[in-house]
């Protein structure tokens, strides 16, 4: 948890500095880039990171072959991007995108080096290990080199060099705890193996990476680069807890997964104590963010990103939607049927794919309403899977989720109080941000410790059960007397 809370803090620090020091086109140009890089840095990976995760047991062959297989990739997919550069950048009507992708092919290449050795200090769940990789990336790499180059004036450059530098102060640290190793001769029973897996989680990463940019595809194309950078941010301040949270908990729980993969019943138990804490922790973030969103983005980035405020609050919608989505593909993957998944990918991406043509003519909010209705269904089509596989039910599945959408009502309705409240009555963003970052936080912890027992369930005992040993004793006997009682 400590690694997911310095990347976010790193990641959203850089953010507000560099926001208010570059425009918005330029964020919407590295945009524009990194959906070709980020899609061939999947396809490179082709799935030998949760391959090696994935396996029971995992020889010194198959790491080696997993890791010829991901340079071999990495190699041709940087000859071929560097082929398509210029076209694309024809395609989008901005010549400035051909030489932003060729520089960020440099990150594709070191990153297919080190998909294996990453994959297997997660095998290890040795997070230990990981919160060092990560944060020394995202510290080093990323916040120093992005806001020294853009002080220095240096706009789109200074966001591409921090992104490779990101990649490579990673790779270097996983070579150190899990070093690169590859063999000239794999065994062909071994590929057979390796891409039979790898290569179904890599086809659904593959769909499910075009379903998830096709709006900023869609918005680069039809709009500019000055829309496609308000989007990204939007959108990015959207997924920070998606990634940060649910993306860490997904890493961790695909490795529990897999360990349980045989006993339906304690995967089942398991995959709905995830969901249930998740809910809590991050339902009452978007909902706030929806609520105070126009703060948010003024009282962060400035004044010029104001434009952003409409798509960040309908793109909170789909962050409720999406987070229990991304915890339910590793249990999927972990039962064997990535193939089941990419089916669903596919109809969503083409779904998606539509209603963002059909949106994008009314701006980039209505782009934002067509990404939430397409994730609506894939989130049913992926919980009604996953509950069949677990053979459960619906009404445990909202069950476990029920204390998440509680407390997020609560926060949203005393936030909306707030800003009622004090609606004119305050000039200044920074300080109305503060003030609801305040309201929140305090709803949050009224509604955790005060609502009853009855309505909460055992979730926030269960939460402070886990973490509670890091309150005072006496400040921790109180909180857990307080959830077991709750407010009658």
């Amino acid at each position: 948890m400590m690694r997911v809370i310095v990347q976010t803090v790193v990641s959203l620090g850089v953010t507000i500095v560099v926001a208010r020091i570059l425009p918005p086109e330029d964020f919407g140009l590295l945009a524009t880039a990194m959906i070709f890089i980020g899609l061939a840095e999947i396809i490179s990976a082709m799935g030998m990171g949760a391959a090696v995760v994935q396996r029971k047991n995992l020889d010194e062959i198959a790491i080696r072959t997993a890791n010829t297989l991901s340079v071999l990739i990495g190699v041709a997919l940087v000859a071929l991007i560097l082929l398509v550069s210029e076209p694309v950048a024809i395609f989008f009507g901005d010549e400035r995108v051909g030489p932003v992708i060729r520089v960020l092919s440099i990150s594709l290449f070191v990153a297919a080096l080190s998909t294996v050795s990453r994959g297997l200090i997660m095998r290890r769940m040795d997070f230990r290990r990981l919160f060092i990789v990560d944060s020394i990336g995202h510290v080093v790499g990323y916040a120093g080199v992005v806001i020294v180059m853009a002080v220095l004036g240096y706009g789109v450059w200074s966001l591409v060099m921090g992104t490779i530098a990101t990649t490579v102060l990673g790779s270097i640290l996983s070579f150190v705890y899990e070093p690169f190793r590859m063999t000239f001769t794999p065994e062909k029973s071994r590929l057979k193996e390796l891409l039979s897996f790898g290569g179904g989680v890599s086809i659904s990463s593959v769909v499910g990476y075009f379903a998830r940019n096709v709006d900023f595809f869609v918005i680069g194309k039809f709009l500019d680069q000055i829309m496609l950078g308000l989007y990204s941010r939007a959108y990015h301040l959207v997924n920070l807890p998606l990634a940060k949270i649910a993306g860490t908990l997904t890493n961790v729980m695909f490795s529990s997964y897999s360990e349980v993969q045989d006993d339906k019943e304690r995967l089942r138990q398991v995959y709905f104590r995830v969901v249930s804490v998740t809910a809590l922790m991050a339902f009452p973030v978007f909902v706030g963010m929806l609520v105070s969103g126009q703060y948010i983005i003024t009282g962060m980035y400035g004044d010029n990103w104001i434009g952003a405020v409409p798509a960040f609050q309908v793109l909170c919608l789909m962050g409720l939607i999406r987070l229990v989505l991304i915890l339910t593909g590793p249990v999927i993957q972990a039962m064997g049927h990535v193939h089941a998944e990419m089916r669903r990918q596919i109809v969503f991406f083409v779904l998606l794919t539509a209603a963002c043509i059909v949106a994008v003519p009314e701006g980039i909010a209505a782009v934002g309403f067509a990404v939430v209705g397409a994730t609506l269904w894939l989130y049913l089509s992926m919980a009604n899977l996953a509950i069949k596989l677990l053979d459960s039910n619906w009404i445990e599945f909202i069950k476990v989720q029920l204390p998440g959408y509680l407390l997020a009502a609560f926060v949203g309705l005393v936030d909306a109080a707030v800003l009622y409240l004090l609606e004119g009555k305050i000039a200044s963003s920074e300080l109305m941000l503060l003030i609801m970052l305040v309201t929140s936080g305090l709803a949050y912890l009224i509604g955790f410790f005060g609502l009853p027992a009855s309505m909460m369930g055992d979730v926030p005992g269960w939460v402070l059960g886990k973490y509670g040993h890091m309150l005072p004793a006496g400040l921790r006997g109180w909180a857990l007397k307080r959830v077991a009682t709750g407010v009658e």
